[in-house]
């Protein structure tokens, strides 16, 4: 650990601060704050974790040969400074991949963390085509 804080915790740690810092005098004053970019060595650092979590993380989308995908209507919320409560129709092997399949979508889309609150089964009405390209 002593040599990680230097080498990587440390940089990541002052931009988490700054980006905070950020917001809260955006918050309190009400005139947005233009955002510091981040150093090349926090841009790095994060490419490197985000690709090494990549590798490591489950996987949301199943082999569609193990189960047929049924399509399920998920609502996800946000909550904090800005709720936001969203329905998406989302087709999934079970409800709980629906469920993680909604929230990274509505979190990509729209920004903040999403959970899960309800997951129903969709009815024929409901079910249409969709693009998933840009996924």
């Amino acid at each position: 650990m002593r040599i990680a804080w230097p080498l990587m915790f440390r940089w990541l740690h002052e931009a988490l601060i700054e980006g905070a810092l950020d917001r809260a005098e955006t918050a309190t004053t009400g005139t947005p704050v233009k955002g510091r970019p981040w150093p090349l060595s926090v841009r790095l650092l994060r490419t490197a974790l985000r690709r090494q979590r990549g590798r490591a993380g489950r996987r949301i989308v199943q082999d569609p040969k193990r189960q047929s995908p049924a399509a399920y209507r998920v609502t996800v919320e946000r909550r904090g400074d800005a709720p936001l409560e969203a329905q998406l129709v989302v087709r999934a092997a079970s409800k709980r991949a629906a469920g993680e399949l909604a929230s990274w979508i509505a979190e990509r889309k729209r920004g903040g963390m999403f959970e899960t609150t309800k997951v129903q089964l969709a009815r024929r009405n409901e079910i249409t085509d969709f693009d998933d390209a840009d996924l």
